[in-house]
């Protein structure tokens, strides 16, 4: 039986690149991505993106992964071949109105709660949305080594955007310190100068040199987190959060603000809505015994191995491109 063609265009390759050969087995593929980090040429995305798939665009399916210039470019007429978009978070809100949807035969989203957002903005098209989890691959955290102690370490980690509010977990971990002074914030992760300085200022200020340490790029990420014991999610709104997956997967209580489909992922236990229910989660978490600490987090590991094993998300993500 002859491979169906298929080319993977990636505007963002961080979160299918890792599985891409997987797809060799079943399909004959080319791949792709394009973005500000990978353009060789000075030229404009919108002479550079015709330009570098032209040849991308003659498969029996185009898989976009990322919504923006790319496919722009693919929805601006209907292909002889299948259009595959996959779409997160911000790359939706902030390019969905340039997408000529018509053209697009089935958009995956990483989460229900982002779905239900593409139905509201275009009820027409309901029927081409679909939804599979983003994968994790399970092999980069076999060697982890169980957690024994509660040293009341917390952290964050991921760049250091406005949206992941860490300047507002400062001041929750304050609140903490007020309660109990035996707990240190670790913030890690890429930021700019600026957004560095800001959040030492206010360490500064708030007089916690001793109980929180910001230590930028963290270079090997499992063995960081397996060093901690909560990992917090701070943001306004995430699509996933791989942050608090991973964490579990290294030992970590996940603990994550109540964005809008947080509980997809998360038991209500672990979602807080302030400040205070901040202090008191963490609190709770402290006063629980080993045992109790253990069996919450092997059942939130259980579910990740369940529904974001990359083996299983291939095979979903397989069945979606045979059946479009």
């Amino acid at each position: 039986m002859k491979k169906l063609k298929i080319s993977f265009l990636f505007g963002n390759g961080l979160f299918l690149q890792h599985i891409l050969e997987k797809f060799r087995t079943t399909f004959k593929v080319t791949s792709v991505e394009i973005n500000s980090k990978t353009r060789k040429l000075p030229i404009p995305f919108r002479i550079y993106i015709p330009f570098k798939i032209q040849s991308y665009l003659r498969k029996d399916v185009i898989f976009v992964e990322w919504v923006g210039d790319i496919l722009h470019h693919v929805t601006k007429r209907r292909r002889k071949g299948k259009v595959i978009a996959r779409c997160h978070r911000g790359d939706y809100f902030e390019n969905r109105g340039r997408i000529n949807w018509q053209n697009v035969n089935k958009v995956i989203f990483v989460c229900y709660a982002m779905q239900k957002r593409f139905i509201e903005d275009y009820p027409e098209f309901k029927e081409k949305s679909t939804v599979v989890y983003n994968a994790i691959n399970l092999e980069e955290f076999k060697d982890i080594k169980e957690k024994t102690t509660f040293d009341g370490r917390i952290a964050i980690l991921g760049n250091m955007l406005e949206r992941k509010r860490i300047y507002d977990l400062v001041f929750a971990f304050k609140k903490l310190l007020e309660k109990d002074r035996g707990y240190t914030l670790h913030i890690g992760g890429k930021g700019t100068e600026y957004q560095t300085k800001m959040i030492q200022e206010l360490v500064e200020k708030l007089e916690l040199d001793d109980k929180v340490i910001i230590y930028g790029y963290v270079e090997d990420k499992n063995k960081w987190l397996n060093s901690m014991d909560v990992i917090v999610g701070n943001s306004v709104h995430e699509s996933f959060h791989y942050m608090l997956h991973e964490g579990a997967l290294c030992g970590c209580y996940p603990l994550s603000h109540f964005w809008d489909g947080v509980e997809e992922f998360l038991p209500q236990e672990n979602i807080f809505s302030s400040q205070e229910d901040f202090v008191n989660k963490v609190i709770e978490i402290s006063r629980m015994s080993k045992e109790e600490k253990y069996e919450k987090i092997e059942k939130i590991k259980r579910r990740i191995v369940d529904e974001h094993d990359s083996n299983k998300i291939y095979e979903k993500l397989k069945k979606v491109i045979l059946e479009t």
